[in-house]
């Protein structure tokens, strides 16, 4: 027997959705515009193979019937990010090879032999994180691994295979083809790990500094999807605008508010969710949109989480398992010592993250989760290119004192360093200052993940790798 049917629109709100899309297309509209503008007629050639990827991707997900939530955006822009890093990696490469005098065909094949290692350690260990998340998440965690792992394939397709089929094109029409690139950086040589003490002293003070801000902070990390809350129901009696009923709750102070439309299309109803505040506080929020006798309070109720303590339990053990998956596969391409510093940089990276959200005063939800799973996938991916570079070179120069070849490799791909973050946070970016305050502290979290993502590939993952080396 159906006793009750409601109808509710999105957790997000359409007003949220809006401002999501909008600042999702502007970051892709810069690595469009910026890919060009940089590695000029390559940069061209990367475009086509992102908009294959995209197509790829809607195609996919359209036969597996997906929908797209907050965690899936996050997958969908964590394997833009890596599209256009395998690209990147591709045509530095590529510029390598072109100074030792090749000619244009060896130069292309040379840039993708050399390039192939790298993209495929690093999407492999992605994509194992994927599927143990897969296996042991639960609902938006699993929405998270299975649209990253669709966009991972996709972009690996579209990174190796189209570009190089155009490539290879011009230069049998051109054989003389010369491939015109911009240069961030012409040789450098920056003494990265001669302060790598001074960097753990910064790490450390800065996760304690966290850790003592979430344990100091309590149940008030979560939110009200975690904890429950009060459920206010309001009636207008006519619309209002979504965005700026939304803006006048955020005056209110209240915490961890959602705001959803309730009921039919035609319906001016809207149910407000929030871990703390006075229920008259919403009305003084719609007052201020639409007059003192435009509105009524319905119901009030107190609600549970919507979000059981089980699958919190289960989204924890998921990061932890796919840790233990990054440990065992760098272990078996690497060696052990590789493994485990990068394994510590990714739980550096998450402890560093959430203590710095927790400084900020913001509360952890389901979209925390999928920026921490984001953050993990990014890190990973930034070390293995480094430590890959780091085995080339221990190859080559066998008398070379290793901290000498770890320092000579962070600088080998500091280009491609720069711009693969460069791009993916233009993209975080984008979603905080554009995408409204229902995304902002996803899009915070993402942001901060990125640039601690970065500095850890160099001033832990490689400095502990130097490290354990000296005291082998």
């Amino acid at each position: 027997t159906v006793v009750e049917e409601r109808t509710i629109g999105p957790s997000l709100g359409k007003d949220s959705i809006d401002s999501g899309i909008r600042a999702s297309f502007f970051g892709v509209l810069f690595v469009v515009v910026f890919m060009p503008l940089y590695y000029l007629f390559c940069g061209w050639v990367a475009n086509l193979g992102l908009l294959i990827y995209v197509v790829l991707v809607a195609g996919a997900m359209a036969a597996f019937g997906s929908t797209l939530t907050l965690p899936g955006i996050a997958g969908f822009i964590l394997s833009v990010g890596m599209a256009v890093d395998a690209n990147v990696l591709i045509f530095e490469r590529m510029r390598e090879e072109a100074t030792t005098g090749k000619t244009a065909r060896a130069v292309v094949s040379a840039g993708y032999h050399r390039a192939f290692s790298a993209i495929l350690d690093s999407n492999v260990t992605t994509l194992i994180t994927a599927a143990l998340l897969f296996i042991f998440g639960t609902g938006p965690i699993q929405g998270f691994a299975v649209t990253l792992s669709i966009g991972l394939l996709a972009s690996l397709f579209s990174a190796i295979f189209v570009t190089r089929v155009v490539l290879d094109y011009v230069v049998k029409k051109n054989p003389n083809k010369v491939f015109k690139m911009l240069e961030l950086f012409k040789a450098p040589n920056i003494p990265f790990l001669k302060r790598r003490v001074w960097a753990y002293g910064f790490s450390v003070l800065c996760l304690g500094l966290g850790i003592f801000a979430l344990t100091g902070r309590g149940e008030k990390n979560y939110g009200v999807e975690f904890t429950g809350g009060t459920l206010v129901q309001v009636g207008f009696t006519q619309d209002v605008d979504q965005a700026k009923f939304r803006a006048q709750l955020e005056k209110q102070d209240l915490k961890s508010v959602t705001l959803q439309h309730f009921g039919e299309a035609k319906s001016h109803q809207y149910v407000v969710k929030m871990a703390e505040g006075n229920p008259s506080k919403v009305g003084a929020a719609a007052e201020a949109v639409a007059g003192k006798d435009a509105f009524k309070i319905l119901k009030v109720d107190q609600v549970g989480p919507s979000v059981s303590g089980s699958l919190r339990d289960k989204a924890l053990w998921a990061i932890i398992w796919s840790w233990l998956g990054i440990l065992i596969y760098v272990g078996w391409r690497f060696e052990w010592k590789f493994a485990t510093a990068a394994v510590v940089a990714l739980v550096h990276d998450t402890l560093f993250a959430i203590g710095v959200y927790a400084l900020s005063g913001r509360e952890i939800n389901l979209a925390t989760v999928a920026a921490v799973m984001t953050i993990i996938g990014f890190s990973v991916n930034d070390t293995i290119v480094i430590f890959d570079r780091i085995r080339d070179n221990v190859k080559l120069m066998r008398k070379t004192p290793f901290v000498d070849i770890v320092n000579l490799s962070v600088n080998q791909c500091l280009s491609r360093t720069a711009l693969t973050t460069l791009t993916v946070i233009f993209g975080s970016l984008s979603l905080l200052f554009f995408g409204g305050p229902a995304i902002a502290d996803f899009a915070f979290i993402l942001t901060v993940g990125f640039l601690i993502g970065t500095y850890s590939t160099v001033f832990v993952a490689s400095a502990l790798v130097v490290d354990w080396k000296a005291h082998k």
